[in-house]
């Protein structure tokens, strides 16, 4: 067992110790929550385990993503600026920034299922480290929420199929630490800020709004009548980098999303001229 630490913990979803709200724009693309949360967890982790860091280097990890960043990246960027803002003081040799990629992208929610059910849907993936690991480096893996474990235990097979020595943390900003937690809290959290599309247009016109998986999904997923109104809430170059995106990650070549892809890249093609209007 890997050690495993968390700003906030839920023992009773009626006591909550955030802002539910908050996490829900947060998943949805706020990165200043997202930044506020890293620096949060920055200090947590700093208070419990600064000694174990002296004198070596430190990799960050984001959760694993392919193409588009997850929402936890945000958390993942922020605590990883401030262990480099703080590289002297806390006697690091070095912080570096590196990346979990994965193979497949799934149109299924993970909030809305248990523990089976999230481990035989990423049970088969291909997790891969994108740099190599140095065997003195202290492993830093960060994620915005700890629910039933599924991913990090797919982290651990990683770690154990590539036979390193690491010292290792897992940081989550959340953990639910009962077992009488229902696991779909992930999905009550997810959504307590964002019901509908008519909730997006505030975050998506917000200065500190960055695309994720999570928005980028859930917007290729909506009814093509409801997007012309929504997509005026971003400028031409934003529709673009959404198109680049949604590319990077093969979302062209999914059934459920092709619709509102579809629609999307007309809008662009027509904003540079390249269709009529």
């Amino acid at each position: 067992m890997y050690p495993k630490l968390s700003v906030h913990q839920i023992k009773d979803e009626t006591s909550l110790t955030f802002n539910a709200a908050d996490y829900s724009l947060f998943k949805y693309g706020r990165a200043d929550i997202g930044s506020r949360y890293g620096a949060a967890l920055y200090a947590h982790f700093i208070a419990e385990q600064s000694t174990a860091l002296a004198k070596r280097s430190v990799v960050v990890f984001a959760s694993p993503y392919h193409h588009i960043v997850p929402a936890s990246a945000e958390i993942a960027h922020s605590l990883f600026r401030n262990l480099q803002a703080n590289e002297t003081r806390l006697g690091l040799k070095s912080v570096q920034y590196s990346k979990i990629t994965r193979e497949t992208t799934y149109i299924e929610d993970y909030g809305g299922m248990d523990f089976e059910a999230r481990l035989n849907l990423i049970k088969n993936d291909n997790y891969q480290f994108s740099d190599p690991i140095h065997p003195n480096d202290v492993l830093l893996f960060v994620d915005d929420i700890h629910v039933t474990g599924s991913h990090q235990l797919m982290i651990e097979d990683l770690i154990r199929r590539e036979k390193l020595p690491n010292l290792v943390f897992f940081l989550y900003y959340i953990a639910v630490d009962s077992p009488e937690i229902d696991p779909q809290i992930e999905n009550r959290l997810n959504f307590a800020a964002v019901q509908g599309p008519d909730d997006l247009p505030a975050i998506l016109r917000h200065p500190d709004f960055c695309f994720n998986t999570r928005i980028i999904k859930y917007i290729l997923r909506l009814p093509t009548d409801i997007l012309p109104a929504l997509l005026e809430n971003f400028s031409p170059e934003q529709l673009q980098e959404f198109l680049r995106l949604a590319d990077g990650n093969h979302y062209d070549e999914i059934a459920a999303y092709q619709a509102g892809y579809q629609f999307i890249k007309s809008q662009v093609q027509r904003s540079l001229g390249l269709v009529p209007n």
